[in-house]
């Protein structure tokens, strides 16, 4: 199975002009902060640049990305905290700033030099998100749930048993969950949720959307698109 690229770019910095051990110190806080250090690997360096590019096994990335952003709020494992503070104390010294890619698109800014704002939180509201059910974890009260929404695992989902039960009859199928979330805007102002009881859950259609419009259209009587066009129209001019 294909391995997962995450990618740590340190801005101002090129081959060049960063000592060798420099760029040793960064990679050692780097896999400290990621973890699962048998499933890790430095795959390259891009050239022109510092962009570290790092190869995580596929059965490590449920524990990496949740790992990172924990860590980034300023929770999670010891280690990963320890690394993150490390990583931004020699970007400030170096009077630089560095990013980490993760799959999917998603960045997490380490602002090293970079002014701080003020975090907020926590805040507490309904919520509501949605994703692939990956896992159901726990034999208490409460069941952790693993949700995947294409651009990683979304962590501290927790259900009741009750519950949980019903919701596993949609395993690795899409849902929505809702209930009350607890957010927190880190100092990169960033709004993160941090936890999400949920009480409720929707199952979601996993049919392509080509098939679902196709549906909807055969849905409608015979002419009745174009009268609805044909209103929006005069509605325009109107």
């Amino acid at each position: 199975m294909t391995a997962a690229q995450y990618t740590f770019h340190l801005a101002g910095f090129t081959p060049e002009t960063l000592p060798m051990a420099r760029l040793a110190d960064y990679l050692s806080d780097l896999a400290q902060l990621l973890g699962s250090k048998e499933h890790v690997h430095l795959d390259r360096i891009q050239a022109g640049s510092i962009e570290l590019a790092v190869a995580v096994d596929q059965e490590a990335r449920p524990l990496v990305g949740p790992r990172v952003r924990s860590a980034a709020l300023g929770e999670g494992p010891n280690d990963a905290l320890a690394a993150w503070l490390r990583l931004n104390e020699r970007l400030g010294k170096d009077g630089a700033s560095a990013t980490l890619k993760l799959p999917g698109g998603e960045v997490i800014p380490f602002p090293g030099a970079a002014p701080l704002s003020k975090p907020i939180g926590p805040l507490r509201q309904e919520t509501t998100i949605q994703g692939r059910l990956v896992r159901l974890q726990g034999n208490g009260d409460d069941v952790s749930v693993g949700l995947d929404d294409e651009e990683g695992l979304i962590g501290r989902i927790v259900v009741r048993a009750e519950l949980a039960r019903e919701l596993g009859n949609h395993f690795h199928r899409h849902v929505r969950l809702s209930g009350r979330g607890r957010w927190r805007r880190n100092a990169e102002g960033q709004w993160c949720l941090e936890h999400l009881d949920v009480a409720g859950f929707v199952p979601l259609d996993d049919k392509p959307l080509d098939d679902v419009l196709r549906h909807a259209g055969s849905l409608l009587p015979e002419g009745s698109a174009q009268k609805a066009i044909d209103l929006i129209h005069e509605l325009r001019r109107a």
